[in-house]
């Protein structure tokens, strides 16, 4: 019935799009990996290109680095970040981003899972 309802939530039956729900949902470890149908070198030609679009975004948004910037803290915080719109799970660390974008708290999220899937596409 898990695997039903997330397939019913979802706009695309892609094997993608479901695997990032269920491990949005932390159901991933309750379907089989068959139903997937993604091996993980697959999964990581997809989801890496993502990624990097998504990076370049937050990267963007938070503007040119000048001489006293500290390079990599700001990597480390574009990672966290990222990670963060990534798992699309919760806005914790990130809400004067979510406060910027004038985004609601609680549907930031599922905004962020759109996020990937635009990317994807």
């Amino acid at each position: 019935m898990e695997a039903l309802n997330l397939l019913n939530s979802m706009h695309s039956l892609d094997p993608f799009m479901f695997k990032s729900k269920a491990e949005q949902q932390e159901a991933d470890g309750n379907i089989h990996d068959a139903y997937f149908a993604i091996s993980p070198q697959e999964w990581d030609k997809i989801r890496l290109p993502i990624r990097d679009k998504i990076q370049k975004l937050v990267s963007k948004a938070l503007g040119a680095m000048t001489e006293g910037d500290d390079r990599l803290a700001r990597e480390q915080y574009v990672e966290r970040f990222l990670m963060k719109i990534w798992e699309a799970k919760d806005v914790n660390g990130i809400e004067p981003f979510i406060q910027a974008m004038q985004l609601e708290p609680e549907r930031a999220p599922e905004i962020f899972f759109a996020w990937k899937a635009v990317c994807y596409y």
